[in-house]
């Protein structure tokens, strides 16, 4: 049964706002991201710096929730009672060790202070007093100085040990599974952005942002030719270049992804799981808005928003046939069984994934990932299908790339070694020169340690016969 939070506390403070999030997470099984932006649209009160710190809370929590909660327990002398408190309660417990073992700006005493006030306040006198002998013990154990360490710590043992075994089976060493969690767990996370190519420059919309935004800090991306990173800048979708069309959010490893497909003005290109838009404005911009571009994915809506994304980019223009066909392709083509007979030059497998690579953004995965194996054999018989469907519709001499934001073996290595023992009219293929190095090889695996972005595994195969 969820727990309720109160109207107050609805419209309470940045503390209060952090455990209304994480409690849908746990008990709604939520997002973080999407649950944050409407807690905060809902307290328009929270401005500037209690935004911030609400949205710091929430995600340093998220990433640390299995090592808080080890700290809570040691200082609960009844085993099993941590667990029958009640889920608003546990939050905001959350919520002050989380200050208390890893924000400097932050003094212990406020945060305990907070903690108490609300849980009194909402739930009873008693619990306030549990809390607060509670957090007392836990704010003997703060470090004093510099926190960046102590937050990198609590995240890194939140880790499950089977997580990191998995991405050191598929990075090759233990040492290496560390050094990419480290990178996704203690990342500060920017918005990344792709500069629309046929609207403007790179340098243009450096110079555009800097002056609707003067305090954001903009660095370009070293994997996609034209990707931004920007911070400090608030929500990008409200400024001017947004609404005219000069940039899409998009994170630079989706980005290399469109890239690696390799696509040329006039061809017939097939976009499979294509969510949002995001790859397929990608994909007609370097088509120059020349050729069929066609965007397959399993709910009508997410189609629905990305014709509406390739429309605020200008890339619906006469010399680009766009349709959106709404398919399960695990059971069959639907309303692309035409097109799919006739083939395509380039088809982009997006596959639907653990999405263990993208950490740095979607901490609340690390709480969802089963040590059995009963989910992620569904998944794999998912990817296994939706291959099985597109490598059907790849024209001789045509390319399918495939891709997943994860770093396991099974999801990536794995299924391309499936893929060419059942599929021998294809071979592994480089792209040409107008692909980055970075980005030519047959197999391209990207680590967040070393090239900033999420984690990705992707591999591209040509139809040879």
């Amino acid at each position: 049964m969820t727990s309720k939070v109160s109207r107050r506390a609805l419209g309470g403070t940045a503390r209060e706002r952090a455990a209304e999030v994480l409690l849908r997470v746990e008990e709604d099984k939520a997002y973080a991201a999407p649950a944050l932006a409407v807690a905060l649209e809902r307290a328009p009160a929270l401005v500037g710096p209690d935004r911030g710190l609400c949205t710091e809370i929430v995600y340093g929590v998220l990433r640390s929730q299995r090592a808080i909660d080890q700290r809570i327990r040691r200082h609960i002398t009844r085993e099993g009672s941590y667990e029958t408190l009640d889920g608003y309660v546990r939050a905001l417990l959350r919520v002050a060790t989380y200050e208390i073992l890893g924000l400097e700006r932050v003094p212990p005493r406020a945060s305990v202070h907070a903690a108490v006030e609300s849980i009194t306040r909402d739930r009873s006198k008693g619990l306030g007093g549990f809390a607060n002998a509670l957090l007392r013990k836990l704010a003997q154990e703060r470090v004093e100085g510099p926190l960046d360490a102590q937050r990198l710590a609590l995240a890194m043992d939140s880790v499950h040990p089977s997580v990191r075994k998995e991405f050191a089976d598929a990075l090759g060493s233990d040492s290496d599974a560390g050094s990419v969690l480290a990178a996704m767990l203690g990342r500060t996370m920017a918005t990344h952005v792709r500069v629309e190519a046929t609207q403007g420059t790179v340098d243009s919309l450096i110079e555009k942002l800097t002056q609707e935004r003067p305090r954001a800090v903009i660095t370009r991306g070293a994997l996609a030719r034209d990707a931004l990173h920007v911070s400090g800048a608030g929500d990008l979708r409200d400024t001017e270049a947004y609404r005219e069309g000069l940039f899409a959010v998009q994170e630079e490893g989706a980005q290399a992804v469109g890239l690696a497909l390799d696509v040329q003005p006039g061809q017939r290109v097939l976009d499979v799981c294509a969510g949002r838009g995001g790859k397929s404005a990608l994909l007609a911009s370097l088509m120059g808005s020349q050729g069929v571009l066609h965007a397959c994915d399993l709910y009508p809506e997410k189609l629905a928003r990305g014709r509406d994304e390739l429309a605020r980019l200008g890339l619906l223009r006469e010399g680009l046939t766009y349709e959106a066909h709404a398919a399960d392709l695990t059971r069959g083509w639907g309303t692309l069984e035409a097109h799919a007979r006739e083939g395509y030059d380039r088809v982009l497998v997006d596959a639907p994934c653990s999405g263990l690579g993208t950490l740095a953004r979607r901490p609340e995965l690390l709480l969802r990932r089963e040590s059995g194996r009963g989910e992620r054999e569904e998944l794999g018989s998912v990817q296994r299908g939706i291959l099985l469907r597109s490598a059907g519709a790849v024209r001789v001499g045509g390319t399918l790339v495939y891709a997943v934001c994860t770093l396991t073996r099974e999801e990536g290595e794995g299924m391309c070694e499936w893929f060419l023992r059942e599929h021998p009219g294809f071979e592994l293929a480089d792209a040409g020169e107008g692909v980055s190095e970075r980005l030519r090889a047959a197999r391209v695996l990207l680590r967040p340690d070393r090239d900033g972005s999420d984690g990705f595994v992707l591999w591209r195969v040509k139809r040879v016969r």
